[in-house]
């Protein structure tokens, strides 16, 4: 995807851009710039290039008291690029769940899809403690 300027991308541009191999790696790097932007973020960390094949949650970031786009506090990110973001959202949902069970409580869960999923937040957000 060739952007001549980045303040005009849109929802439908990131649409067709994340099937392709570059987003995999560029959108963790992409999200990693977004919220390291945000006001009062600390202690941020976002896997991206090589990193994204290591399992286990893709970034977490202090949103400190939080703001519109970073919740307060310790929160853990979930990134994907994926031609199906319903199927990726709850098999991360049921493998993050599980695997953080205790520290589900404490933390915020935010995922982060390039795809749309428009119509189809209802099937994640409704769940108490997962992934908004």
């Amino acid at each position: 995807m060739t952007i001549t300027n980045p303040e005009f991308v849109d929802s439908t541009g990131l649409d067709a851009w994340a099937p392709r191999r570059e987003a995999q790696e560029l959108f963790p790097r992409l999200i990693r710039h977004l919220v390291s932007s945000t006001p009062g973020v600390t202690h941020l960390s976002v896997r991206a290039g090589e990193g994204i094949g290591v399992p286990g949650w893709d970034g977490h970031a202090d949103g400190g008291a939080g703001t519109a786009y970073v919740p307060p506090g310790e929160s853990l990110w979930g990134l994907s690029t994926s031609h199906d973001p319903r199927d990726q959202a709850q098999r991360n949902y049921k493998k993050r769940t599980k695997d953080t069970a205790s520290r589900r409580l404490e933390k915020n869960s935010q995922a982060v899809l390039a795809k749309d999923f428009r119509g189809k937040l209802l099937a994640t957000s409704t769940r108490g403690g997962g992934a908004q």
